[in-house]
């Protein structure tokens, strides 16, 4: 072997060492941050259910908007409706839709505790979703509970969203919101969504949709779950 040859090995020896290294702190660090945020986000939650469950009141920090009422100028006005379903549709769109309240903790904005009981798991919903926020927590996509369109994403963390993949149709998923209401949803379907298709993950129609990022993040495992009922805590 000559002394080129050799030295274009050791060069490939030592590329493929420091990848292996580099690979092996990767995983390393992957596996400290997924058990830091679950950590970090169990004394959220713990602080969330004090607030929420405590005997006082006041959680509130962002009041829901106001119906809006027609103007003096509009009062005389007589309007005329081709079906009831025009009239239902005109009054709808009048209204203010309430923006879910929320609760500051250590400077970021939380609007729920999710919690689905048949995987032990809980969760402090964040009202914006970012990278940094993402590292906290669940967040909220896009959608409200109030408007039956809530979608909330997370880490394909081991503390997070990983085992979304396990839960079973007809499981229980219960949200509870800042002001106590109790939201139970049940779950529908599993479904794997291609990373770029928003229009399929946004425009399904269900009340409640969870998802995260497949090992690799080229699909998205997301859970469709519909409303079964309402209650105060």
């Amino acid at each position: 072997m000559t002394a080129k040859k050799k030295k274009i090995g050791l060069i490939l020896i030592s590329i493929g060492i420091v990848s292996l290294i580099a690979a092996v702190v990767y995983t390393l660090y992957n596996v400290y941050d997924d058990v830091r945020a679950g950590k970090e986000m169990k004394e959220i939650n713990i602080k969330l259910e004090e607030i929420l469950f405590s005997e006082t009141t006041g959680v509130i920090t962002e009041a829901p908007a106001e119906t809006t009422e027609p103007s003096e100028s509009a009062e005389n006005v007589e309007i005329t409706y081709d079906d009831e379903q025009t009239a239902a549709d005109e009054e709808t769109s009048a209204r203010v839709i309430p923006e879910m309240p929320v609760v500051s903790i250590d400077g970021a904005d939380y609007i729920a505790l999710l919690k689905i009981p048949s995987l032990e798991l809980e969760f402090s919903v964040q009202k914006e979703c970012s990278p940094a926020a993402l590292k906290k927590s669940p967040c909220r996509y896009e959608g409200s509970v109030y408007t039956d369109d809530l979608i909330i994403c997370a880490h394909n963390y081991k503390t997070f969203f990983r085992r979304l993949k396990e839960i079973e149709a007809g499981a229980e998923v219960y949200l509870i919101d800042m002001n106590g209401n109790v939201y139970t949803y049940s779950v529908d379907f599993i479904e794997t969504i291609d990373k770029y298709d928003i229009a399929t993950m946004t425009t399904s129609g269900y009340d409640l949709t969870l998802f995260t990022c497949t090992t690799g993040g080229r699909a998205r495992v997301t859970v469709r779950c519909s409303m079964k009922n309402t209650a105060v805590y």
